[in-house]
């Protein structure tokens, strides 16, 4: 039973340490105050909770994460959250 419940804790520790990469789409206040500016990024992580740190110490809100792997990063996964037109721009977008 001791056995079990280690290689449980131990499973649940492995997948807290998974490395993630997050395509995010958030609000960046620090850009254009006091509004902020959405950009769309992607980051890479530890775990959920390291993810949730950097966004709050870089004072990211409205933070939407479109998808997330952990494999390694690649153009073709990023470009692979494009909106639903095909095109990497927002209706009101400046660009």
């Amino acid at each position: 039973m001791l056995m079990i419940t280690l290689r449980f804790i131990g499973m649940i520790q492995k997948a807290r340490k998974t490395k993630m990469w997050y395509k995010v789409k958030a609000r960046d206040n620090t850009i254009s105050p006091p509004h902020g500016i959405v950009l769309t990024f992607s980051v890479w992580a530890d775990s959920i909770e390291r993810f949730w740190e950097l966004m709050k110490e870089r004072k990211h809100t409205e933070v939407k994460i479109l998808g997330q792997t952990s494999k390694e990063w690649t153009p073709e996964w990023a470009n692979s959250f494009l909106t639903p037109s095909g095109s990497k721009q927002e209706k009101n977008s400046f660009w």
